[in-house]
């Protein structure tokens, strides 16, 4: 598109341009948030569009979510490269101004408390927030990928996505707190997201906490460094409305950030206000924390996401590979879902690999050219192996009888090995879950397998010698059966 003119006229055809090129291509979410700003004018003389946004907060959402994305559409349109600029449209400010003298003054520590000082708030309403020198942590954004219809729903995750849904759309009424857990790389970050986007959508005017627990940890300790507890009690107990919290597993041991969570926790939920936790355990299984917390996470749903079975991993590869405009076959579909662990993040990065070489090579994608592009990078071993394969290849290893991997024997010799058959087993069936493989290995409760399967992953992350030296010995016999 040739633009030659510094006119409102130019910049609505450059924006009108824009929402075709995206409309198929973003989520529900983000396109209600481009249907509230409005092109003003496009001066060609620097490539700057002006969009005016209806109000602060969606002003401040475009700029810390969007706004590299819309750039590199208008860019793109354009054919060469366009600025933005957001402003609140006049009218807002008007509005918002001369809705500002009717509000009854607020404490100094409230004033402080709704400045995002730290990693919380990150919805704010009215205006851009600046971030102050001296400020430890940046101020947290949503990812705008991860919302409702982002998200692919089946059997493993039905039930924390309809929790997730009731939460965002009426927050404070039903479920709080919820307490969503999962192994990694399951979809318990995307769900906080989505929430916290629905209800920032749906309430622009409330602050939401949106963070880790290693982030809120950090808040607590710069809050006690900087002898301003004060305020860091008012941005939660008083101006916080909805309160996402990530990893909470991570506040283990942390006994003063633990009774600053279990007052916070209180006061929220004692005024309506939603919380949402996420972990990678249970309640029970997070050590080192009070029994008055523990009972709290409790207290409301907990929400479980398992191990996506195999169409749902397909659906995933499939929704992912067209977000990046890769053709990907049924076939091969099946096969990178069949063949690769039942962990998103594992498969994203699996598309990405295929998507690069594909593009690189200009070679189709067959299901033998991404065996190839995939087995040595992910291990993947070749045809369909079974619990039995895997406990028969673990026996041989340490020596015992594989009989005993799926005894009720908690003999102190038994321990390590039967956690890296459960590991292998996770990691290399095809299909699997941890209820499934509670079953093969006679075990009442699946959250032994969760757990066993936490255990070998955190050997490995250490670089423990001794995991890592079996671990690669017993792949190397399935490998060969």
């Amino acid at each position: 598109m040739k633009i030659e003119a510094n006119t409102s006229q130019k910049a609505e055809e450059l924006w009108q341009e824009f929402l075709k090129l995206v409309s198929d291509s973003y989520s529900e979410v983000a396109r209600e948030f481009f249907a509230r700003i409005e092109p003003l004018s496009f001066d060609a003389a620097t490539g700057t569009i002006t969009m005016a946004a209806e109000s602060g907060f969606i002003e401040y959402w475009i700029t810390n979510n969007y706004a590299s994305f819309i750039r590199e559409k208008l860019t793109q349109i354009a054919g060469s490269p366009v600025k933005l600029n957001m402003v609140v449209s006049p009218k807002a400010e008007k509005k918002e101004n001369s809705g500002k003298a009717k509000k009854a003054p607020i404490s100094p520590a409230e004033k402080e408390a709704k400045k995002p000082v730290q990693p919380a708030l990150a919805a704010q309403a009215a205006v851009k927030p600046p971030v102050r020198p001296g400020d430890t942590l940046l101020a947290h954004s949503f990812n705008p990928l991860y919302t409702f219809d982002t998200f692919i729903s089946g059997n493993s995750n039905a039930l924390a996505l309809a929790a997730a849904q009731a939460v965002a759309t009426a927050p404070g009424e039903r479920y709080n707190p919820l307490y969503i857990y999962g192994g990694s790389g399951l979809g318990k970050t995307h769900l906080l997201n989505a929430i916290g986007q629905k209800i920032a959508f749906n309430h622009p005017d409330w602050p939401i906490a949106y963070l880790s627990a290693t982030d809120f940890v950090e808040d607590y300790l710069a809050a006690l460094r900087d002898k301003k507890m004060d305020f860091f009690n008012a941005r939660y107990r008083k101006i916080c409305q909805v309160l996402l919290m990530d990893d909470i597993q991570f506040i283990a041991g942390k006994s003063g950030t633990q009774n600053e969570l279990f007052n916070i926790f209180n006061t929220m939920q004692g005024n309506g206000k939603q919380l949402v936790f996420a972990s990678d355990k249970l309640p029970h299984d997070i050590p080192d924390i009070p029994e008055s917390l523990r009972s709290r996470f409790q207290s409301g749903l907990l929400a479980d996401i398992q191990a996506p079975e195999l169409e749902t991993k397909v659906a995933i590869l499939q929704k992912k590979a067209g977000s990046m405009n890769l053709k990907l076959s049924q076939d091969v579909a099946f096969y990178v879902a069949s063949a690769l662990p039942a962990n998103v993040r594992t498969l994203e990065g699996a598309l990405q690999r295929l998507s690069a070489e594909a593009e690189r090579t200009g070679r189709p994608l067959s299901t033998g050219y991404a065996q190839e592009l995939l087995a040595s990078v992910y291990n993947i071993t070749q045809g369909a192996i079974s619990v039995a394969d895997v406990n028969e290849a673990v026996s041989e290893f340490y020596h015992i009888d594989p009989k005993l991997l799926t005894s009720q024997s908690r003999t102190k010799e038994l321990v390590r090995p039967r956690q890296v058959a459960m590991y292998l087993c996770y990691k290399h069936l095809t299909n699997t879950s941890y209820p499934a493989l509670a079953e093969d290995f006679k075990r009442k409760n699946h959250t032994t397998i969760m757990s066993a399967c936490r255990k070998i992953e955190s050997l490995i992350g250490k670089s423990d010698a001794e995991i890592l030296e079996a671990i690669n010995a017993i792949e190397k016999r399935l490998r060969r059966s």
